[in-house]
């Protein structure tokens, strides 16, 4: 039984490694040119990253007289 366990626990490692280097990261969208097209896929894109809400709210500023640190 231990080496059942074993085969079992290689092959699953085996299969999460695969998984791993077949992912692929999209990748930013470059201007081709065409800005309709583009701005479509960078609104797509920052959407999946969860980052457009910085697109429509901005950036907070900081307050006033706050103390900023490099942090």
């Amino acid at each position: 039984m231990n080496r059942e366990k074993q085969q079992l626990f290689a092959r699953v490692t085996r299969e999460e490694m695969s998984m791993e280097t077949n992912f692929v990261q999209p990748s930013i969208p470059k201007f081709d040119g065409h800005y309709d097209h583009w701005s479509m896929l960078m609104e797509n894109f920052l959407r999946s990253k969860e980052f457009w809400t910085l697109i429509e709210q901005g950036v907070p500023a900081a307050a006033e007289g706050a103390f900023l640190t490099d942090a």
